[in-house]
């Protein structure tokens, strides 16, 4: 039993037809809005490319390629793709099924240069079918967290950096550790509480008191987790230029306070490299070698993601 599959793709915006051969599947990525020459801003909610799907198989084989094909692009261009309508012809027999998903309002930065979109897949699609429903679903949260960097207020911008990264490193289960001072302050902290405590067991009985203490203290954890997450998968952060101590100062600040204490532009100039250097991990973790993009002086440029691991 031949079956095609097609899947109407929405915020897809390569320019370029393409095919692949994955498994004993023949993909072909075929372009059907012509608009996106040159409008892309106008098409945020019009199918642009027709993702077809050739192979033997039962429906839902297809569905879960397709989906994990667009969950892979979402990372690849930095925004949220989705597809409402799907079309299955087996035998000549034609059905077409309309499931709509939420709106691809998000939008990140593209990692993935156009013309790598092929080999992006090629070396990808075979790991990304192996992970876990809860690796899929950690994948999804941190992109789609990566994809709201863009645009809004850049106090969100920079929580949703810091969360995307704080996220993955405690789905790693990162160890991490407090530097010395800070451990003896957690002991002088719960040694004092534990005194008081006993005078007091009346105003705290079930602990919250001392949790909340010694959770303010632990939080200070979070660095040495970053660090350890960029170790894991050999990121040059140095190279790259990320500040963990900075995004962690301005995660907090806007955490608690809900504002900055520096301009927009000097935030950005934090958030835009952990940015880069959170795609390239979850590049890293999906086993990607190639090219992606990059800047120097401005200019865009395209460079081996080898380039920034140490």
């Amino acid at each position: 039993m031949r079956t095609k599959a097609e899947f109407f793709l929405i915020g897809y915006y390569n320019k370029n037809d393409f095919n692949l051969t994955y498994k004993s599947f023949d993909i072909n990525f075929l372009l059907i809005n012509r608009e996106i020459q040159k409008k892309p801003d106008i098409l945020d909610k019009k199918e642009t490319v027709c993702l077809s799907i050739i192979g033997s198989g039962e429906k839902f084989i297809f569905l879960e390629l397709a989906l994990n094909i667009k969950n892979l692009l979402s990372l690849a261009f930095g925004r949220r793709i989705i597809f409402n309508r799907q079309v299955y012809t087996i035998d000549d027999n034609r059905e077409e099924v309309f499931k709509e998903m939420s709106d691809p309002l998000n939008e990140g930065k593209q990692i993935i240069p156009e013309f790598k979109i092929d080999k992006f897949l090629d070396q990808t699609l075979t790991k990304y079918e192996l992970f876990t429903k809860d690796e899929k679903n950690q994948f999804f949260i941190v992109t789609d967290y990566l994809n709201q960097t863009k645009h809004g207020f850049i106090e969100d911008r920079i929580l949703h950096t810091a969360i995307a990264w704080e996220s993955l490193a405690d789905h790693f289960k990162v160890n991490s550790k407090l530097p010395s001072h800070l451990i003896d302050l957690r002991k002088m902290i719960k040694n004092s509480y534990n005194v008081w405590k006993k005078n007091n067991s009346e105003l705290d009985p079930n602990g919250e008191i001392g949790s909340k203490l010694l959770t303010s203290i632990d939080r200070e954890k979070l660095i040495d987790k970053l660090f350890n997450l960029a170790n894991k998968f050999n990121l040059d952060y140095q190279k790259l230029g990320i500040d963990f101590y900075k995004l962690k100062e301005l995660r907090n600040m806007v955490a608690h306070t809900g504002r900055m204490n520096i301009t927009g532009k000097k935030a950005y100039k934090i958030m835009d490299p952990a940015i880069k250097g959170l795609q390239i991990i979850l590049l890293s973790w999906l086993g990607y070698s190639s090219l992606i993009n990059s800047s120097k002086d401005g200019w865009r440029t395209f460079d081996p993601i080898t380039d920034f691991k140490s």
